[in-house]
């Protein structure tokens, strides 16, 4: 998830998505991207509202108008213990 500058208009989201890959991403050998546990970035979604959002690719070509927001599943990880949530990971990976 891309947290945007909502004092900016919603038409630099797609700009802010792509130049916040390389920190939200992994390089893949073949030049692509890679999102830990979930494996190759294929694209991106910009949820503008919960009626329409914008699937585009990896550098920010639009591809797809959506009649309703993305809304990605659930995932619990668990080392041994009782599940983590992925906030919780990302805290004790560094990430947000």
């Amino acid at each position: 998830m891309i947290a945007f500058d909502q004092s900016r208009s919603p038409l630099t989201f797609i700009r802010q998505a792509v130049d916040a890959l390389p920190e939200k991403t992994m390089p893949r050998s073949d030049g692509g991207r890679h999102v830990m546990f979930f494996g190759k970035a294929l694209g991106l979604i910009i949820n503008y509202s919960p009626d329409s959002a914008l699937r585009c690719s990896l550098d920010g070509q639009p591809l797809e108008f959506l009649k309703k927001a993305y809304r990605p599943g659930e995932v619990s990880l668990s080392f041994g213990g009782p599940p983590l949530s992925p906030a919780a990971v990302s805290r004790v990976l560094g990430g947000d």
